[in-house]
């Protein structure tokens, strides 16, 4: 309990702590040094805008044109992050701060023009320009093909997400009792829309570059480089 006011502590504060810190441990040892120290702040990062949008449905500026700009100084200032170590730094330091760039961009672009075709098939607004902006973000830590792998892959984890929030939504209707009947028509409860809800995409975008950037790099990489290999 506060110490100031006696009320309970939500248990999302300690959640959050216990998550930030085993991604930090995540990074840590499955990454070298300078790059974990990277992950950290990635992870950070997608912490935040996350639980904001999970809040508010909106990604603060910081976290997308901020993270941005942040993750080309520091693909500037690590260049192992993009790129293998070829001998010659300023080579190395320019290849990195290009491919961070190209993240941003291609991330960006490639979910705008998502964005726009389904607006034009829903008739409706289908995705936050502030997503357009995060997933650039992401693209400035991770590349182009763990931006493009962030959309896809936030896709599933959205999908399987979706899911789980539905049937536990059915098992507590089910659980939960009936409510009374009443005589008059039109004071029947409405149903709850289960399909249409406006969802998140923000959180998806960011498990899906937290998992390409933690594990998933040489095996994305490597799918991409056999695609390109087929058109040799």
């Amino acid at each position: 309990r506060s110490r100031c006011c006696n009320r309970p502590f939500s248990i999302r504060y300690p959640t959050i702590e216990l998550l930030t810190a085993l991604l930090f441990l995540a990074s840590w040892a499955l990454l070298p040094p300078s790059i974990a120290l990277v992950g950290m702040l990635f992870s950070s990062i997608l912490i935040c805008a996350t639980f904001i949008d999970l809040d508010h449905m909106i990604i603060p500026d910081r976290f997308t044109i901020g993270a941005a700009g942040g993750g080309v100084i520091v693909s500037l200032l690590v260049p192992a992050l993009h790129v293998n170590p070829s001998g010659y730094p300023m080579v190395d330091v320019m290849r990195s701060g290009l491919a961070s760039i190209l993240g941003l961009l291609i991330g960006s672009g490639i979910i705008l023009w998502i964005a726009l075709m389904a607006e034009v098939i829903l008739r409706k607004e289908a995705m936050g320009f502030g997503d357009v902006k995060f997933l650039g973000a992401i693209g400035s830590f991770v590349g182009w093909k763990g931006a493009i792998f962030s959309i896809f892959g936030g896709a599933v984890i959205g999908t399987f997400a979706v899911a789980i929030v539905l049937v536990i939504e059915n098992l507590r209707k089910r659980d939960s009792k009936s409510p009374p009947q009443s005589t008059n028509a039109a004071e029947k409860p409405e149903p709850r829309a289960v399909f249409g809800r406006q969802t998140p995409f923000g959180p998806m975008l960011a498990g899906g570059g937290l998992l390409y950037f933690l594990v998933l790099r040489p095996y994305v990489d490597a799918y991409f480089a056999n695609i390109r290999d087929l058109f040799r």
